[in-house]
């Protein structure tokens, strides 16, 4: 024999009463469900948005200081804005025969 914490009801109408109960009950869940999801989703997106502002501001100042943020090589030490990244040289050659 089963047992149950309150015996089901005899009476119909509280049977269908209940079972209409329930689904409100699941469909309000459901919906305040669904407005917290798009809340946190909507507060993800707005944390995104200034993440992204962010990096195109920095870009942007390190662009008005002549660094280029797409450059994965740090500038050189003394080096100026705007300085290219070569040496120049001068040398000679001492001989032109391979050692193997």
């Amino acid at each position: 024999m089963p047992f149950y914490i309150s015996p089901p009801p005899r009476n119909p109408l509280a049977g269908i009463l209940g079972a209409l109960v329930g689904a409100v009950v699941l469909v309000v869940a459901f919906m305040l469900g669904f407005v917290v999801l798009l809340v946190i989703a909507g507060l993800g997106l707005l944390l995104w948005l200034g993440v992204f502002i962010r990096i195109k501001w920095a870009q942007h100042q390190l662009r008005k200081h002549g660094i280029d943020p797409s450059s994965t090589m740090p500038p050189a030490p003394g080096a100026r804005p705007g300085q290219e990244d070569s040496l120049e040289v001068e040398y000679t050659v001492i001989s032109t025969e391979r050692d193997e």
